[in-house]
């Protein structure tokens, strides 16, 4: 496993540029969710969205590895205000073929959002399950809201499912990366290789024990 990183002063830096730069939103359309899942914004210096992580503690949050502009992410917001500068990453395998999860941790906890709850059963094949992702800003306060879409599972094979497009959703590559699935308000997976067609997601079942045993 590899040790968790951590951030530069330079990256704090940006974070503090950041802080007046509203997010550029990823998915478009989608059924409009009252409530967030436990979903935050991975953003850049700039305060541009990069990728979307899950909320498994106040200051953890789990995501895709696998573009590289997700892991050179600096901050986390859940609804463009107050990012948090990351300070660590944990990955929980060398080999993406066993895994590709990394776990951000966040120098104080994440304002106004609610940590996701998980679920080790993981998705079949044919079943419909949720995603949801970040769609665009509303409010007076220019809050980032978020859309859910019904998504079919169309295969499962070890830890990995895939998903033909989502219903009422148009995903972004790389900044939907890391957007929950979900089986009724618990997370089964997160996305990984996302385009406007398909997505795979990792299960939540392949790496429980390790977000548990990290975070603890």
């Amino acid at each position: 496993m590899l040790k968790g990183l951590r951030t530069t002063a330079a990256a704090a830096g940006l974070v503090a540029m950041a802080l007046a730069t509203p997010i550029a939103h990823a998915a478009v359309g989608g059924d409009k969710s009252e409530n967030n899942p436990g979903i935050v914004a991975l953003t850049d210096g700039s305060g541009n969205q990069v990728c979307t992580a899950v909320m498994v503690d106040s200051q953890w949050a789990l995501t895709f590895e696998g573009p590289m502009t997700c892991s050179g992410a600096v901050a986390g917001t859940a609804d463009s205000h107050d990012p948090v500068s990351i300070d660590r990453q944990e990955f929980k395998s060398q080999n993406p073929e066993e895994s590709q999860a990394m776990l951000v941790h966040f120098a104080e906890p994440v304002q106004r959002v609610t940590p996701a709850k998980l679920s080790t059963k993981a998705p079949e094949a044919g079943e419909t399950l949720r995603i949801a992702a970040y769609n665009g800003e509303e409010g007076i306060n220019h809050l980032l809201s978020i859309g859910t879409s019904d998504i079919k599972v169309e295969g499962h094979n070890a830890w990995l499912s895939w998903y033909g497009a989502p219903e009422s959703f148009s995903l972004e590559t790389g900044k939907d990366s890391g957007a929950p699935i979900m089986r009724g308000n618990e997370v089964v997976g997160f996305t990984g290789l996302v385009t406007e067609k398909s997505a795979d997601a990792e299960d939540i079942a392949n790496v429980y024990d390790w977000v548990q045993s990290t975070i603890h």
